[in-house]
């Protein structure tokens, strides 16, 4: 088990979502140039109907950083390569405001699948696609990112429940709305859901055993707090029972 991977891989994920809040800030300040530029392309809402690795795919080469991806595959730990390497864009001097709406609509979609996973251990392209007969997922989804009723499996979804008069699905999808639904799992787990799902795609996860996970989430990490629990492992196994379950339906 390479906990060095995994701790830099943390440090990592942690400044994406530092810049994450930077990005924010930046369309509050920016906001008429943010709006003209992002009307002339897809709302990002509308890439959570297809694979999450399609989309992230499609924007590394709109980027073009082919040849990161291709240097990544040649390495010892494709992953960790790509979390270190520089990927900034000069879009300033080589990308038209329709090339910078499309990159900004994918790397917004990156950002919320990464949010996905952190809240539901899964894609919200997973959610999505199970949302076409889970009302659930359906659900799950809206409290990860409220744009994704602009998706197109979640507006057939609403325009059914709306020709049917289906108040009860329009209650539920109303709380979703307002982050009112009390079926958010614990936000203090975030980065833990996160971290194992980095550890799943990186072939960790299954090769380790329950003890070995509970000493890299609660001594390595320190992702999973130990003060206060009278026995703090076996609330790690219920969070992993948890995630499983998420995964399985």
């Amino acid at each position: 088990m390479d906990r060095k991977t995994l701790r830099e891989i943390y440090a990592q994920y942690h400044s994406l979502k530092a810049e994450k809040e930077d990005f924010d800030q930046l369309a509050f300040e920016k906001k008429d140039k943010f709006i003209e530029i992002m009307a002339l392309t897809f709302p990002w809402s509308y890439w959570y109907a297809y694979p999450y690795i399609e989309t992230l795919a499609l924007f590394v080469c709109l980027a073009g950083l082919e040849d990161k991806v291709k240097e990544a595959a040649q390495s010892d730990n494709p992953q960790l390569y790509l979390f270190d390497s520089d990927f900034e864009i000069d879009q300033d001097d080589n990308f038209t405001d329709e090339e910078k709406a499309v990159l900004i609509s994918l790397h917004m979609n990156n950002i919320y699948q990464m949010a996905s996973f952190s809240m539901f251990s899964q894609s919200l392209s997973e959610l999505v696609y199970k949302a076409k007969s889970d009302d659930e997922a359906l659900f799950d989804a809206v409290l990860v990112d409220r744009s994704v009723v602009g998706c197109a499996p979640i507006v057939q979804r609403i325009q059914y429940a709306q020709l049917i008069s289906d108040e009860s699905f329009m209650e539920s999808l109303s709380k979703a709305m307002t982050l009112t639904r009390p079926r958010r799992p614990a936000k203090g787990h975030d980065d833990l859901r996160y971290m194992l799902e980095a550890m799943d795609d990186m072939k960790m996860y299954e090769s380790a055993t329950k003890a070995e996970l509970f000493d890299i989430f609660a001594n390595d990490l320190e992702l999973y707090e130990l003060d206060g629990k009278e026995d703090p492992f076996s609330g790690f196994k219920r969070l992993l029972e948890r995630r499983a379950k998420r995964k399985a339906t």
